[in-house]
């Protein structure tokens, strides 16, 4: 067998090549009439089987979408949810969200506090599905709102909200549970450490409850922050969110019909 003679390429000239430019001097130029009406957090939301993100014949469909993957709402992406993302906590609050109906793509009529949502809610008439609805055909759904900071891979950190209602509000508030269990030392002695302080891996797990097969999320903590930007990051958002400055696009969710499994869990299943 003859050996075959390697031959060296050559590198390609680097001949023309424009030098690297700084855009520092035009910092954020182009944003000027930019307010908060502007930009919308987006929402992570886990698709099940009859998500239209799933389906070829709808016109929402994503390519490679299935089942248990995170959807990031904005830039319609899907990751893998078994692999999960890695998500640092900054604020909760909890909302009633009134939608025109049950039906996928269903109009969002109001986010109501959740003083005044759970006023609503006593006069509302449980379906077969165990949906609330108002007299008028409105469905009201009660929603944990958990906004949290996504850690990319390469270390990005995204704003992100994460509505979990139904079967999602068991593991809502063990979550929280968890995160208001956790102390820490200070000079002062012990005390419950900012929602902030940590990292959590969100991924999806399947259940089955009643006959019904859906996929819900799962919460495990990973750990403190690795550095004191995540945490100024996640503090920043925190505090968007309180001055208002963190606008919410609800309407961002109506690619869902308001109940997801048809299932509610319930409300005493975790004393918090």
């Amino acid at each position: 067998m003859v050996a075959r003679k390697k031959t060296a390429v050559a590198p390609a000239k680097k001949e023309n090549l424009p030098a690297a430019m700084d855009f520092s001097g035009d910092a954020d130029a182009g944003f000027e009439n930019a307010d908060r009406d502007s930009y919308a957090v987006p929402f992570l939301k886990l698709l099940q089987a009859m998500s239209p993100q799933c389906k070829r014949s709808n016109g929402a469909y994503i390519a490679g979408a299935e089942e248990g993957m995170i959807l990031d709402t904005i830039n319609e992406s899907v990751t893998d949810g078994s692999e999960g993302i890695t998500i640092i906590p900054v604020h909760y609050e909890r909302k009633v969200i009134e939608w025109e109906s049950t039906e996928v793509n269903s109009g969002l009529i109001a986010i109501h506090d959740i003083a005044d949502g759970l006023e609503m809610l006593k006069h509302a008439t449980r379906d077969d599905k165990n949906n609330d609805v108002l007299s008028n055909g409105h469905v009201l759904l009660l929603v944990n709102e958990h906004f949290v900071i996504v850690v990319g891979e390469d270390g990005s950190l995204q704003p992100a909200l994460i509505g979990m209602s139904k079967s999602q509000q068991k593991v809502s508030r063990k979550w929280m549970s968890q995160m208001k269990g956790l102390r820490m030392t200070g000079p002062d002695g012990s005390f419950t450490p900012p929602m902030f302080a940590n990292r959590y891996r969100l991924s999806s797990v399947p259940e089955n409850s009643n006959g019904n097969d859906y996929m819900n999320w799962k919460v495990e903590i990973i750990g403190p922050v690795e550095s004191e930007e995540q945490y100024l990051a996640a503090k920043s958002f925190r505090d968007a969110v309180f001055s208002g400055d963190a606008k919410v696009d609800h309407a961002a969710a109506a690619g869902e019909s308001a109940t997801t499994d048809g299932k509610t869990e319930n409300e005493d299943d975790v004393p918090f």
